[in-house]
């Protein structure tokens, strides 16, 4: 079952200390050639989990964005220590983190599933690494469906890992909502119950899958 909810109005972004993009590129690279794989991502998280900088999604009640990075495998959100010493924005952050987002995007090839007709009902995208939450960020990725499901596009993200993506003008999503809850609850890196509208300017929060 989904319940709808009302959009909240957003508060304004919580930014780092101002910087430059050149501060985050030289990040990104000595840390690569220090840890061998160093990434910034851009995390579609739990509110729960309190990362030190987070955006809050609007419409949402527990669901942030927040800056990290994936280092040799594990994801660790930007503290507060962190920023202070490498004087970087979340605007550095953001656009380094939507460039990773995106390659990694393209190695993937999302699974249709169809009705008996051959009509696509839904859409999963699985990732190996914990960055198919992010992907849905870029613009990049309502590119790869507005063919299949059409340019208004709604996404349940269960966990780091998995993205269903459904048709806006289709209620698909309410089909799914025992393997949502199921990605969810089975997962060590939770994401949202929530059910998101992508829009040209992010995540809108329109409803959530309700608690089993």
């Amino acid at each position: 079952m989904i319940i709808l909810c009302s959009p909240t109005t957003s508060r304004p972004r919580r930014k780092l200390k101002p910087a430059g993009i050149l501060a985050a590129l030289l990040l990104v690279i000595s840390g690569a050639a220090r840890a061998g794989e160093t990434t910034w991502l851009l995390l579609v998280e739990p509110k729960f989990m309190r990362p030190a900088f987070a955006e809050p999604v609007p419409g949402s009640k527990t669901t942030v964005i927040a800056p990290g990075l994936l280092r040799d495998g594990a994801v660790a959100y930007l503290n507060k220590d962190d920023a202070a010493r490498l004087k970087l924005d979340l605007t550095a952050a953001r656009r380094l983190a939507l460039a990773n987002a995106a390659a990694d995007l393209a190695t993937l090839q999302p699974e249709y599933v169809r009705d008996r007709n051959g009509v696509i009902l839904f859409a999963r995208l699985d990732s190996p690494r914990p960055t198919a939450a992010g992907m849905v960020l870029t613009p990049e990725f309502a590119a790869l469906f507005k063919d299949t499901l059409g340019p208004d596009l709604l996404v349940a993200i269960p966990n780091r890992y998995r993205v269903y993506v459904y048709p806006a003008l289709d209620q698909g999503y309410a089909d799914t909502a025992e393997l949502v809850q199921r990605d969810y609850q089975l997962s060590g890196e939770r994401v949202s119950r929530e059910l998101f509208r992508l829009t040209p300017q992010g995540l809108r929060a329109v409803g959530a899958f309700a608690e089993n």
